[in-house]
């Protein structure tokens, strides 16, 4: 007969071998997901919701590198981290203590994502990128409605707000549909964070990301979305006197004007914290003069582009004056 203590030792061994070939299957399960590490060349940027999408204005790539890590540059290097869900990408990207999100996805060599106020298309190296035609940020024009429409009325529980309405009420700036003519887009309300959406224009219906459905309808340049309780009708444009482009150009000028402010006033901190009694040590002091040559060369990055910007934007202003 068996010794009870030898029948206990192979029980545990077979516990232990069976916790070890599990293991080895969740590995391997981990490993099925695509190889997204490598470098990612910018090479074109929205800044106003992707109605319209231009050259990147100097270098701006992101590198991917294994263990969720990577650098995005934009004259000056950041360090993040990232997690990938299927084609659905995040990074949290970490400065001076402060930390932003960029989301998106990664599909065929090809990263889409919105870091702040700005919507980015990236290729990796050795993938030639499809660029946008113009508005809506996409290559294709399957769909007649591709483009950014912004608020024009509102029905409220029976009660019709105008446009005029809704500005006073606070309600006009920030909302929008923006139509890409692949069928996916963005819906926004302000004071809300834009909402990724897909649309099936033959049969007049908008689907948000949690799956929730709303019918639309299109009259010449109106379209009206139906929702629980309320429709909005939205427009490309603004109102009668300023025109949808006027705004987009005005709004584009604005951020950047808003980005070159908020590099200077990096500078000026870091300047700040190397004078602090705060940071006297010597790795300290290292660190943050790295830090200043560093948002240095993106203050000069931020200038030269709100220059460019400001230049490619006075014969458009002209026009609509």
């Amino acid at each position: 007969m068996e010794d009870k203590t030898v029948k206990k030792f192979r029980n545990i061994v077979a516990v232990a071998l069976s916790a070890l070939m599990l293991i080895a299957l969740c590995a391997c399960s981990k490993d099925k997901g695509p190889d997204v590490t490598g470098k990612y060349i910018c090479y074109e940027e929205s800044y106003d919701n992707g109605a319209s999408f231009n050259e990147p204005y100097g270098e701006s790539y992101i590198e991917l590198k294994k263990g969720g890590k990577g650098v995005y540059n934009v004259g000056l290097e950041l360090n993040f981290k990232y997690t990938m869900d299927g084609d659905n990408f995040k990074g949290t990207v970490s400065f001076l203590g402060m930390e932003e999100t960029m989301e998106g996805t990664i599909k065929d060599g090809i990263m889409d994502i919105r870091y702040g106020e700005t919507i980015m298309h990236l290729a990796k190296e050795g993938v030639t990128p499809v660029k946008s035609t113009g508005n809506g940020g996409v290559s294709t024009s399957a769909s007649g409605l591709n483009g950014n429409y912004t608020i024009y009325s509102m029905t409220i529980s029976g009660q019709s707000l105008t446009y005029s309405d809704l500005v006073e009420g606070d309600m006009a700036e920030g909302s929008y549909v923006l139509f890409y003519g692949d069928g996916t887009g963005m819906l926004a309300f302000s004071g809300d964070e834009p909402e990724s959406i897909t649309y099936d224009e033959a049969t007049g219906v908008i689907t948000d990301a949690i799956g929730d459905t709303f019918p639309f309808s299109v009259d010449g340049e109106l379209v009206t979305v139906e929702f629980a309780n309320q429709d909005m009708t939205i427009n490309t444009q603004i109102h009668d006197v300023v025109s949808a482009d006027c705004y987009r150009d005005l709004a584009e000028l604005t951020d950047v004007v808003q980005q070159s402010i908020d590099a200077h006033t990096t500078v000026t901190n870091i300047e700040n914290m190397i004078k602090s009694i705060d940071y006297t040590k010597d790795e300290e002091q290292a660190y943050l003069k790295d830090c200043l040559e560093k948002a240095k060369k993106q203050m000069a990055y931020m200038d030269d582009h709100l220059q460019k910007v400001f230049g490619s934007q006075i014969s458009n202003f002209e026009k609509y004056v």
